[in-house]
């Protein structure tokens, strides 16, 4: 028989669940995904308030807790050494906070860095000044300081990570932006509370004890953001590599990290992976961290002489 005059068979029709997996059509968001959201946008938002404090008070910093000298920009220009050491310790503590991540989960990395962060800020807020303890109040509060660059560099990426991993299909660009909006909104919300409360105390009152008051309003934020982080999932990629069956000879199943940690199986050597990634793709990953470099300098430079 001659088949070439028959009608051609109608397209197979696909399942919407299977469009969906593949990205083609966007997945409806859920109540999961809407604590997702809220738990890493509200804890990645109290982070930056935290971070940016610093940069809105510096100069009640300057006067507060350094050697006295007749010009206050001097003193100024300590401040924001002390502001740029955050930044020296953020790659460590991006690195530490990705490890701590991939041994213990996302939701657990997530909530350390916002706990150490409110810490750290609601420290500054109780420290003794220059004219009470000397030398040792510069020295606390560079360690504060430090420990807040480790935390919002853990919360950044963290946060980006956990996102995109727990997004629904076709919306993992969306929920990972979430990240990038909600840390500025944090740091408005900084600026808002620095206003508020100077516009409340007065000018002198401010000076003498009011400005402490932002720093110590991260204690009940940092708080709130891990009370509602504690209600979130952990990222369902995460839970798949923790959780996912390994039948070995022995007979109970168990998951592809446990038998990585007791080396049943080989795990992977994150260095020597980045090391590959750099040298099949050197210019691009080059260009690409030449490119974040421009947008952050240009905010700073901003946001120090504005």
């Amino acid at each position: 028989d001659d088949d070439s005059d028959a009608p051609p068979s109608p397209p197979r029709r696909r399942h919407q669940l299977d469009l969906q997996s593949t990205g083609e059509i966007a997945a409806p968001t859920t109540r999961r995904d809407v604590w997702v959201v809220a738990a890493t946008t509200v804890g990645n938002a109290l982070e930056w308030y935290d971070f940016a404090l610093f940069g809105f008070l510096a100069p009640e910093l300057a006067t507060k807790f350094f050697p006295p000298k007749k010009h206050l920009n001097s003193a100024l220009l300590e401040t924001f050494l002390v502001f740029g050491a955050a930044f020296l310790v953020r790659p460590v503590g991006g690195l530490a906070m990705g490890a701590f991540s991939d041994r213990h989960g996302r939701k657990r990395a997530l909530q350390l860095s916002v706990i150490a962060m409110s810490g750290a800020t609601a420290s500054i807020g109780l420290l003794p000044t220059y004219a009470v303890a000397g030398s040792l109040a510069t020295c606390l509060l560079v360690l504060c300081r430090l420990v807040q660059g480790l935390s919002v560099a853990g919360q950044l990426t963290g946060a980006l990570v956990y996102l995109v991993e727990s997004a629904p299909p076709g919306h993992e660009h969306l929920f990972g932006s979430l990240a990038f909006a909600s840390g500025n909104a944090g740091t408005m919300l900084g600026g808002v509370a620095v206003a508020f409360v100077q516009t409340r105390a007065g000018q002198d009152a401010f000076a003498g004890h009011g400005w402490r008051y932002p720093f110590l309003l991260s204690a009940f934020l940092g708080w709130g953001g891990y009370y509602v982080q504690s209600y979130a999932e952990e990222s369902p990629e995460y839970l798949a590599v923790v959780e996912g069956p390994q039948q070995t000879e022995d007979g109970p199943r168990r998951s592809q990290l446990e038998l990585q940690r007791t080396g049943e199986i080989p795990g992977r050597d994150e260095a020597v992976d980045a090391v590959e990634a750099v040298k099949r793709s050197g210019p691009k990953v080059a260009a690409l961290a030449a490119a974040c470099i421009l947008s952050p300098a240009a905010f700073y430079a901003f946001f120090v002489f504005a």
